[in-house]
């Protein structure tokens, strides 16, 4: 019998935790007194399979990659008991040439391994059931294999596997994980010129008459104008758990104008949603690449959100609610998960309304505060881990 217990079972791991555990490996009678090689590993690798159509033909592309293969242990000896700890990497790493045994490594795909931080514990089906688009996964285990110690031909006597959850924690030692507001946000412009007879002052807060708005618009360049810029920001680097700022500003330009006085602006309306995506292919080639495009938060509608006003420089700022429940962005050999947040605000001047959209693919940092004690309590985007071996 070949067990793998882990001290902390249900807890998901960072870069630099400590792994601690045991194997519990009780032979048979007849090898009781017999020395064995106990070798533990942790492995994490990719797996996909895409189910597409080439022609008339239903096709199924599968593609998988080691991100790592590292032995943690390897001792010999007649004992029952073989603790094991380890601290847990931060990136991908070559195959140990030193296993004893490479026959179970997964297929690469036609790609050159490169060293790149390790993606998060990761599962997603996209499509029916019974028929998905997609299948992919990013997965880490920990491996026990015991072996004979015949100096000829080793014999592999069993093995065990367990599953190990993997989740990056914020630290601002590592590249990238530091938000510059000043440039990490996306910008967008809009330039309005609006012409009105109600940019004059006698006929401010009121209503055009049919008259008036037929001379409107058969008299366009007689009517006094007004410019000025609309600009929506947004953030491209957020934490999970931390708000999201908009921020929704207005220039005027009187210089460029010629109604006398600067309007009034007002925010009728906000809204603001995001999509996660992710990219799967199973080779090198293109051919086999699908993505998903799957809503990760309840869509933000706010209207009548009052008057732009000059002593704060027309500038409104819209707090958005935080994403909690999505793993943080990751690109690896085969599995690429990234976000897209679209912002969507109605300015109204003088009765005329103008709409700004800003889409910006947004990349998700782990949590700022995380004590590194993440329950996975059987999240699919996190994955389960059981307390005893699996085969």
């Amino acid at each position: 019998m070949l067990v793998i217990n882990l001290r902390d079972p249900n807890t998901a791991h960072a870069p630099g935790d400590e792994v601690a555990g045991q194997v519990i490996y009780q032979p048979t009678t007849l090898q009781t007194s017999l020395s064995v090689r106990m070798i533990v590993e942790l492995a994490g690798r990719t797996k996909v399979k895409i189910r597409g159509h080439n022609g008339d033909r239903k096709s199924t592309y599968r593609g998988r990659a080691d991100l790592l293969r590292l032995i943690v242990s390897d001792t010999c000896g007649t004992q029952t008991v073989w603790p094991f700890t380890f601290l847990f990497p931060a990136t991908t790493a070559p195959i140990d040439p030193q296993l004893a045994d490479t026959r179970s490594l997964t297929h690469y795909m036609k790609t050159i391994p490169t060293t790149h931080p390790l993606p998060p514990t990761f599962s997603e089906t996209l499509g029916f059931s019974l028929t998905p688009t997609h299948v992919c996964s990013v997965e880490y285990i920990i491996r026990a294999s015991v072996w004979t110690t015949l100096a000829s031909k080793p014999k592999k006597l069993g093995e065990q596997t367990v599953p190990i959850t993997f989740r990056p924690r914020f630290d601002p030692r590592l590249p990238g994980m530091i938000i510059e507001p000043s440039r990490d946000i996306s910008l967008m412009q809009e330039n309005v010129r609006i012409k009105s007879l109600l940019l004059l002052p006698e006929n401010k807060d009121r209503s055009l008459t049919f008259r008036e708005k037929t001379q409107s618009l058969f008299h366009q360049s007689q009517l006094p104008y007004f410019d000025f810029q609309v600009y929506l920001t947004q953030p491209t680097k957020i934490h999970l758990g931390q708000q999201i700022p908009c921020t929704i500003r207005i220039v005027p330009s009187p210089a460029t104008s010629t109604a006398p006085e600067i309007p009034s602006f007002t925010l009728t309306h906000f809204n603001f949603f995001g999509k996660g995506k992710t990219e799967v292919w199973a080779s090198a080639w293109v051919v086999d690449r699908t993505s998903s495009n799957i809503d990760i938060i309840p869509r933000t509608n706010q209207e009548n959100l009052g008057d732009f006003l000059p002593q704060k420089e027309y500038l409104k700022t819209v707090m958005v609610p935080s994403i909690f429940d999505q793993i943080p962005s990751f690109s690896t050999y085969n599995i690429k998960r990234k976000y897209v947040l679209t912002a969507g605000v109605i300015v109204e001047c003088v009765g005329k309304r103008i709409t700004v959209l800003n889409k910006a693919e947004v990349t998700i940092l782990p949590a700022h505060h995380d004590d590194g004690q993440i329950k996975s309590d059987g999240d699919p985007k996190l994955g389960t881990k059981h307390n005893k071996g699996v085969p």
